[in-house]
């Protein structure tokens, strides 16, 4: 198994969850209960944390371009139509939407990937980069975050020992996942919203 074969197959392997979709944005979403509510054997905390996640938008790439930067966004925060514009311009056909049919409009890795992703949502933390989900009026669009974490290895029948012990090292390295993420990157497309 390469590192492309790891891609693939954590992408296709991943936990995909829906959220939103309605009026107002619920902001214990990526929280313990709202897991709780919707999938709780996946709340995972610590190194079985470890991995990469995705956020879809159901949005057309115009759509995007066009929205404008929310004035309560941290400086943290990306300004959806400045990058979208930016790497439209920069990827054209090999933003996903156009070379994989896609809809991610962003992907990643961190060591903990649950609190990664609810600090995309919430942008608590002026000084680190997010998206800043709720500072847009897009709680009424089809929204997926999906997820793929080293909890998954345990259950996951289709590997052999050894691609589960290559997936782990990998997982447990920032230099690691990071490879992962841009062969990811690589073989479905450069997601809009990304900015490195």
């Amino acid at each position: 198994m390469d590192i492309g074969d790891i891609a693939r197959h954590c992408w296709n392997q991943r936990l995909r969850l829906p959220f939103h979709n309605k009026e107002g944005w619920v902001h214990d979403t990526f929280k313990k209960d709202w897991f709780d509510a919707i999938r709780a054997d996946h709340w995972v905390k610590g190194r079985e944390c470890s991995g990469w996640y995705w956020f879809e938008l159901d949005l057309a790439l115009d759509d995007i371009r066009s929205l404008k930067r929310p004035i309560d966004l941290p400086g943290g925060g990306c300004d959806f139509g400045k990058v979208a514009t930016t790497n439209i311009e920069i990827f054209s056909d090999y933003l996903c939407q156009h070379k994989s049919q896609l809809n991610v409009v962003y992907n990643g890795h961190e060591k903990n990937v649950l609190a990664r992703i609810r600090s995309h949502f919430a942008v608590d933390n002026p000084l680190t980069g997010a998206l800043g989900i709720t500072r847009y009026p897009l709680s009424a669009s089809q929204w997926h975050v999906s997820v793929y974490v080293m909890k998954h290895l345990e259950n996951d029948q289709t590997l052999s020992a050894d691609d589960k012990d290559k997936i782990l090292r990998l997982s447990r390295s920032k230099t690691g996942r990071s490879a992962v993420e841009q062969m990811w990157r690589t073989i479905y497309g450069w997601p809009v919203l990304c900015k490195e």
